[in-house]
């Protein structure tokens, strides 16, 4: 299976799993999988983090070694066709972040983990992190 992590996800699994449910845990541990972070995720902490958003966990840089130190997760860099998937989507949720990684799912044929109840709205295949 392949799974593509929101930021949110990232960050609790590394500092608090126990924020998510057992089966995404069990999900992202299983070594059969193919865990995806998007570069989007990155960029998206290092904004927080720069104006004091960030809150809890480890720095942005220091997560991201965390999560490549994993065999099972590659890094996802933003290609212009996820850019032209994501300014497609119907505007039902306006954070760009958020659409940037729906894109990545959808066309890397990966399930997106997610807790953020705002993506139902779209037709796009999520696990839902938190019950």
């Amino acid at each position: 299976m392949k799974w593509l992590l929101d930021t949110h996800v990232a960050i609790w699994f590394a500092s608090e799993p126990v924020r998510l449910r057992p089966e995404v845990v069990d999900a992202v541990q299983d070594p059969s999988a193919q865990i995806l972070i998007s570069v989007a995720s990155w960029w998206e902490l290092a904004i927080k983090h720069a104006i004091g958003r960030l809150e809890g966990g480890l720095p942005p840089e220091q997560l991201r070694a965390w999560w490549l130190g994993y065999p099972t997760v590659r890094e996802l860099a933003i290609e212009a066709a996820h850019v032209w998937t994501a300014a497609s989507y119907p505007m039902h949720h306006r954070d760009p972040f958020d659409r940037m990684l729906l894109a990545q799912a959808q066309l890397e044929d990966a399930t997106h983990i997610t807790s953020d109840e705002a993506l139902r709205a779209y037709q796009t295949p999520i696990l839902w992190a938190r019950p």
